[in-house]
């Protein structure tokens, strides 16, 4: 998947990297985030963080799936 594929119909995260007004800016723009919106990306992004780094420390390897279709291509652009 091309870094177009990803950010295409609004996929505009960053997981790791401190946010910035402009980014803040885009997903309002572009991905019409509310503040709602916004609260829940960063427990989203904090989530992933304390499984991706519980999973380091155990030197396992983590397996990302999604059932649905609708929801792959999001769920592509985090994993």
């Amino acid at each position: 998947m091309t870094n177009i594929h990803r950010y295409y119909g609004g996929h505009v995260f960053k997981l790791s990297g401190p946010d910035t007004q402009l980014l803040k800016q885009v997903q309002t723009k572009i991905g019409q985030m509310t503040d709602d919106d916004h609260r829940n990306a960063k427990l989203f992004v904090a989530r992933c963080n304390r499984i991706t780094n519980q999973a380091a420390e155990s030197n396992c390897k983590l397996y990302v799936d999604a059932e649905q279709t609708y929801i792959q291509s999001a769920i592509e652009s985090f994993a």
